[in-house]
């Protein structure tokens, strides 16, 4: 199993010498037909050195922007996709328990 994301895409049989992948994601609001100016598209390029760069609209951007950007943050599941994609879903439960840990330590300070 690879443990870097660039050891899953890049090691596959067949591609080894790849440098480079991309994802993308279009993104747009439907309401019987497409909204105008609602199209989102969302990109990553990850390289075998484990570097990426994101993309809004074909710009490049960063992971900060990229969240921003979702159209409405409360709408389930928009950001915990975007996560999968970036590849920051692996930190919601360690995050989640370094907060635990330290609500914990605040109220014994208390």
């Amino acid at each position: 199993m690879a443990r870097k994301l660039s050891g899953l895409i890049h090691s596959s049989q067949g591609c080894e010498n790849l440098v480079v992948c991309n994802v993308v994601v279009h993104f747009e609001e439907i309401l019987d037909t497409v909204v105008p100016q609602s199209q989102l598209v969302i990109s990553r390029q990850a390289f075998r050195n484990n570097a990426s760069k994101y993309f809004i609209n074909g710009r490049q951007s960063n992971y900060t922007e990229v969240t921003n950007e979702a159209p409405n943050k409360h709408e389930d599941g928009l950001l915990e996709f975007l996560d999968d994609i970036i590849g920051t879903s692996k930190y919601k439960i360690p995050l989640e328990e370094a907060n635990e840990k330290l609500e914990l330590l605040d109220k014994e300070h208390l």
